[in-house]
């Protein structure tokens, strides 16, 4: 079967979930949210900075509504992790 370019960000998902597991002992939900956040709005700015493009837009409202729903979305999705069987959480 052809592979899409969408698997390989699901098989580094399924492998990044134990280490929110552990990382939830040392942090907070609300902490891991944040880093990943900031690490993934990092990645994002240096790839439009390196093809000299803009993030404006006029659909700034549909961006901060999905951006909340996303967060919370994140939000819950590590706190399940931290507080369920991860095989039961995933």
């Amino acid at each position: 079967m052809a592979e899409t370019h969408f698997e390989p960000v699901g098989r580094l998902r399924v492998q990044v979930s134990p280490a929110h597991k552990f990382g939830t002992d040392a942090f907070g939900a609300y902490e891991l949210v944040f880093y990943r956040q900031l690490f993934a709005t990092l990645v994002l700015y240096g790839f439009v900075v390196a093809r000299g493009r803009t993030l404006r837009t006029p659909y700034i409202g549909s961006h901060f509504k999905r951006s909340i729903l996303g967060t919370a979305a994140l939000l819950i999705w590590f706190y399940a992790i931290a507080h369920l069987p991860l095989g039961t959480a995933m």
